[in-house]
């Protein structure tokens, strides 16, 4: 069944979770079909393979997760990340790294960040809590590769989204 969207939930001030529970909603009071989950997509990564999708079902199907979010490896560390003051002081950076003394850069856990691409949620979890965020225990990540990874939110991001295309960084095949 299609079905669009309200205005209200076309903006920049919709959330995700807002459409995720419209369609959740619509669904259920519309048609007698019923789904094991909801996929969203957003178009500002547009780069997900169908490879992607198919990793994140079969992800939920072996582990039981409730979601699986799409995540690429950041380039740094948390370590080495946090505030600067008004004055330019660093001292929660220098506090964690004072935390891991010996140990390099290089050595430190990779971690990782969303990347927009794929958010699988169960149905009925969506249903109960009208949200992807409420069981930490059973939320996976699968992790993609960098370059099909891309969040397009600045022009700059468009920008090395056109190079990324152009340089054949990421195969257009998927989608053509």
């Amino acid at each position: 069944m299609l079905f669009t969207r309200p205005a209200a939930l076309a903006d920049d001030t919709a959330s995700t979770e807002e459409v995720m529970s419209h369609a959740v909603d619509f669904m259920n009071q519309n048609t007698s079909d019923r789904y094991d989950a909801l996929m969203v997509l957003e178009p500002s990564s547009p780069f997900g393979t169908h490879e992607d999708y198919d990793q994140a079902v079969e992800m939920m199907q072996a582990t039981k997760a409730n979601v699986v979010l799409g995540m690429r490896e950041v380039a740094v560390n948390s370590v080495f990340q946090g505030p600067m003051d008004a004055e330019g002081r660093v001292s929660g950076i220098v506090r964690n790294i004072m935390g891991i003394a010996g140990l390099r850069r290089q050595d430190v856990p990779q971690e990782y960040t969303m990347n927009g691409a794929v958010y699988l949620s169960r149905w009925q979890t969506l249903e109960e809590h009208r949200s992807r965020y409420e069981d930490p225990d059973n939320t996976y990540g699968l992790a993609m590769k960098r370059e099909y990874s891309l969040e397009i939110d600045e022009k700059m991001d468009y920008e090395y989204a056109k190079f990324l295309v152009a340089g054949g960084h990421v195969d257009m095949g998927y989608w053509q």
